[in-house]
């Protein structure tokens, strides 16, 4: 649980209630901090190519395919969290797959049926927030607001007014391709300033780790 004092009382203040990040971004954002402690970057692009793969063989729409994988993402951080053990999700010996290949394939598989099954993928916020999912049940109303308010604080201080906007739009649900339309850059550009204006924030918050409640897991699974 956070110790939050001193956010609370930032938190109180209306004037500094601003820009809040949607809950889902909350979500996984903090995710990608425990992501950054216990996985390399080769691990999670492996998974994210593993995942286009998947999105592509399936026919699901291109537009899709990053919210799809953010999802996928979001679903097997609750389970880094519970002790899958990550680094076997992408290994297979003697052409027996693992428990944790096998769990990332059943989550991967699920994400693409609900893409399937809607056409128009949900956004995030929908995903997590929806009654029953995992950040729904566990979410702490004080400890949301307290991170989110942190976010903001860091939003001001490491990222660019541009890198800010595509952030903001992103995480009400806008997809990397209605963004670039929106504020005029090609896609290929949004996506490489999303992906640094996520690991700004990843600096930002990595000191803030243990305020997040994650020091426990991330220790267990060092």
């Amino acid at each position: 649980m956070i110790d939050n004092s001193s956010l609370s009382e930032s938190v109180a203040d209306s004037s500094l209630m601003g820009r809040r990040l949607a809950p889902a971004a909350v979500n996984l954002i903090c995710g990608l901090v425990v992501f950054s402690t216990i996985v390399d970057l080769d691990q999670i692009r492996s998974i994210q190519r593993y995942c286009t793969t998947c999105w592509s063989n399936a026919r699901i729409d291109p537009g899709l395919w990053e919210d799809c994988t953010q999802e996928v993402c979001v679903r097997l951080l609750e389970k880094v969290r519970n002790g899958l053990n990550w680094s076997s999700m992408l290994e297979s010996e003697s052409g027996v797959e693992s428990p944790e290949r096998r769990e990332l394939i059943r989550v991967v598989d699920a994400v693409r049926k609900k893409a399937q099954r809607l056409k128009r993928y949900l956004p995030l916020d929908e995903v997590l927030d929806s009654p029953g999912s995992p950040a729904a049940v566990e979410a702490d109303p004080t400890e949301r607001y307290a991170i989110a308010d942190l976010l903001r604080t860091a939003r001001e201080k490491v990222l660019t007014p541009r890198q800010d906007r595509i952030i903001e739009l992103w995480s009400h649900g806008a997809g990397i391709a209605e963004i670039a339309g929106e504020i005029g850059l090609k896609v290929p550009q949004v996506s490489d300033e999303k992906y640094k204006a996520i690991r700004k924030l990843e600096g930002f918050l990595a000191k803030y780790r243990d305020m997040f409640g994650f020091g426990p897991s991330v220790a267990g699974m060092a």
